[in-house]
């Protein structure tokens, strides 16, 4: 039977973490494009971590589920994926009182966030969370 390091290191338990950054093996920089790093998930840490590791000179493989990012996994970021939206549809409107066409646009563009806010709001009424959503309509 084999028998498996964990490779913990040696000390007691609040030593531990400063003997293992004493004795670890740094990459030479040199070394890194020789090296493969895998992400799964590309959402908020994964893109962060990929870019990182990318940038430092690795050979960065990732992998992802859906087609296109979502959602973030930080509310905070959501919250600023959708300011800076909100920011951008503002501009946009300001821009298209000089001109119809951009202002049709907008107009569009700002239905069908409304219509898609809504059939989500309607899934979630009807839906497993139905005691904790408010009615529609």
């Amino acid at each position: 039977m084999t028998k498996l390091d964990a490779k913990i290191p040696e000390g007691s338990i609040t030593e531990k973490w400063n003997n293992y950054k004493a004795h670890s093996n740094l990459v030479n920089p040199s070394n890194r494009r020789k090296l493969d790093v895998i992400i799964v998930g590309t959402g908020l840490a994964g893109a962060a971590a990929a870019a990182s590791l990318g940038e430092a000179g690795y050979n960065v493989k990732a992998f992802y589920f859906q087609d296109s990012p979502r959602r973030a996994h930080s509310i905070a970021a959501q919250g600023g994926i959708n300011a800076s939206k909100n920011a951008g549809i503002l501009a946009a409107s300001i821009i298209g009182t000089g001109d119809p066409k951009t202002l049709a646009k907008v107009t569009k563009y700002k239905d069908s966030l409304k219509r898609q806010v809504l059939e989500k709001a309607q899934k979630l009424a009807n839906g497993p969370f139905s005691l904790w959503v408010f009615k529609l309509g």
